[in-house]
């Protein structure tokens, strides 16, 4: 696996989660996976996608944008540079992931409606 030894989860744990949450349905149903979602996506809102440079899930994190764009989804994939699995829990001693969060605020407010209120990073902080 790619980013193996970079990212804090093991690969013996995502394989022991994505089969306990698969059960007995096929790894490349809709419901298991949402890249194979079919028909298209264009009348998604759009979606942000943080994700680590380092993380081992990285490839299917890219490939997810990747298919879901080329099926009408507005997808702003944001990888944070040296970031590993939810890159944007370590806001609080990572540059780069604080440059993500800020991000996912920007995002927001341009998404939200007009008579939201505008929402800042220090919100969205835990």
């Amino acid at each position: 696996m790619a980013n193996e030894g970079e990212d804090y989860l093991p690969p013996s744990l995502i394989d022991f989660c994505a089969r306990s949450a698969r059960g007995d349905i096929h790894g490349k149903d809709w419901r298991v996976s949402p890249v194979y979602l079919e028909g298209p996506l264009h009348n998604l809102p759009p979606i942000m996608v943080v994700y680590g440079e380092c993380e081992l899930l990285r490839g299917q994190v890219e490939h997810f944008c990747k298919a879901w764009s080329m099926k009408g989804a507005d997808i702003r994939p944001w990888p944070v540079e040296g970031g590993v699995h939810a890159p944007i829990l370590f806001q609080h001693v990572w540059e780069p992931s604080q440059r993500a969060l800020s991000e996912v605020a920007r995002f927001v407010n341009e998404c939200g409606s007009r008579d939201a209120s505008p929402v800042s990073a220090s919100l969205l902080e835990v």
